[in-house]
């Protein structure tokens, strides 16, 4: 297993990283709520809300097979066995990850250093092209372009009332 060292990356391919998670980590969120159904319950994940009185994420978690699963938060998503990669929804860093029990927030996943060797980012990225595929195969691909639409519109509705708030 041959391992590289993340200084590899050059800065344009974190910066396209960074890019697409964050905008992966929104269309997660537009396929949980889409009006037909949750995707992620759909494709096979289970939901887990936190408890009422931590204010976090809910947690979706996919076994995809006896050692591995992918949990997805908005904060970003964990890839692996018991130990795995967590990247952030805003960090394209791998970062060594032990996965346990209720975590609703950064902080409780409990990432640790960077990770030199890049087989399972690699693996985790592959994971979210299939997982990509599965939707446009479902969905149809206007389904995408109507959730990025509909990003772009809930954005201009935040602006339309902060500027009603300012006047």
């Amino acid at each position: 297993m041959a391992r590289t060292s993340l200084l590899a990356l050059s800065p344009q391919l974190v910066h396209e990283g960074e890019r697409l998670l964050h905008e992966q980590c929104s269309l997660w969120g537009a396929d949980v709520r889409r009006a037909e159904g949750n995707l992620l319950l759909e494709y096979g994940f289970e939901r887990y809300r936190p408890p009422k009185e931590i204010n976090g994420c809910s947690q979706y978690i996919l076994n995809l097979d006896g050692s591995r699963r992918v949990c997805l938060w908005g904060f970003g998503l964990f890839y692996g066995g018991r130990r795995g990669i967590h990247l952030g929804r805003y960090d394209f860093a791998p970062r060594l990850a032990t996965l346990k029990t209720n975590v609703w927030t950064p902080a409780q996943l409990n990432a640790g250093p960077l990770l030199s060797g890049i087989v399972l980012l690699e693996k985790a990225v592959r994971w979210i092209a299939s997982y990509e595929r599965w939707v446009d195969e479902r969905c149809g691909s206007s389904y995408r372009s109507a959730c990025v639409h509909l990003e772009w519109e809930e954005l201009a509705e935040e602006l339309r009332t902060l500027r009603t708030l300012t006047r």
